[in-house]
């Protein structure tokens, strides 16, 4: 390996030392290249959308928020934001602040994102009922491992 690295990187694969000139206009914002393999994917997952339906995707993520909802006032966590349907989203702040959440999460293998009011979880097509019933069950041993740190 004593060729590798940049310093001894073949002259052919170099840029040359020409300075990068923007154009005064949008274009410098163009890419060079487009992404085909992205192109094509994102033509199928609209198929997928669409052959789906958004009403449908609509209502799987809002009854997978009140099945949420519905774990969260039996086990006394308070939300941040709207509870009602019609003012909410697929997307919901559990108001838990408590510095320990996001490493306890880690440890059961469940990616949230802590945000200032709490951590926040969000819904997607691929998401089930059961994946809520496992969250539910992880938030109450989260409750009773972080509450018995505490006394």
């Amino acid at each position: 390996m004593s060729n590798a690295g940049v310093a001894n990187a073949r002259a052919d694969l170099v840029a040359g030392s020409d300075p990068i000139v923007l154009r005064e206009n949008a274009h410098r914002f163009e890419i060079g290249n487009f992404n085909l393999p992205a192109i094509h994917a994102l033509g199928g997952a609209l198929d997928m959308i669409n052959g789906i339906g958004l009403s449908n995707i609509e209502d799987h993520v809002m009854e997978l928020g009140d099945e949420l909802i519905a774990i969260c006032d039996h086990l006394g966590i308070d939300l941040v934001g709207p509870r009602e349907r019609e003012h909410r989203s697929h997307i919901y702040v559990l108001d838990l602040k408590q510095a320990e959440w996001p490493a306890f999460f880690k440890e059961e293998n469940i990616r949230l994102s802590p945000v200032r009011d709490g951590i926040r979880v969000s819904f997607g097509i691929y998401n089930t009922v059961e994946d809520v019933k496992r969250f539910g069950a992880a938030l109450q041993k989260g409750l009773k491992k972080i509450q018995q740190k505490a006394a």
